[in-house]
């Protein structure tokens, strides 16, 4: 957050990773993001000033809260996969189902998702640990 109260562009990626808001939201920020076709061409990352790292839950909680609207899921993905030059996925790779999470993104993103896969990936992810017998 910034002193004001806003919330930061870095912030703001977050909640997009969470599927809480559009990445649209970035254009308040004077990102212009566009998608054309199957790219995306960004412009005004200045803005940016280092790659965000969301955390496995991040993506986690953006495919359950998109699963439902498979044509929003698919943008999400889409623009989370093409988002290298602000986001990583560092801190995703290193968590146990942080690959599994990445091929999802490439499944939902090239058309090839099972939804239930998807979605139960997600919530092993957002289990908690005391739960999960896999990270406990």
């Amino acid at each position: 957050m910034t002193q004001n109260g806003e919330a930061d562009i870095s912030d703001v990626i977050i909640r997009i990773v969470r599927g809480e808001v559009p990445w649209s939201s970035l254009r308040r920020y004077g990102v212009d993001v566009r998608k054309e076709r199957n790219s995306w061409t960004w412009h005004l990352l200045p803005v940016i000033p280092r790659p965000v790292a969301p955390l496995a839950t991040d993506v986690a909680a953006g495919l359950v809260a998109l699963h439902s609207r498979p044509d929003n899921l698919k943008e999400w993905a889409s623009f989370l996969l093409a988002a290298s030059p602000f986001v990583t996925f560092d801190a995703v790779t290193a968590s146990s189902q942080g690959e599994a999470l990445l091929e999802v993104l490439w499944d939902i993103q090239s058309g090839r998702d099972q939804n239930d896969h998807a979605t139960k990936i997600a919530e092993r992810v957002l289990r908690p640990l005391s739960t999960n017998p896999e990270l406990g």
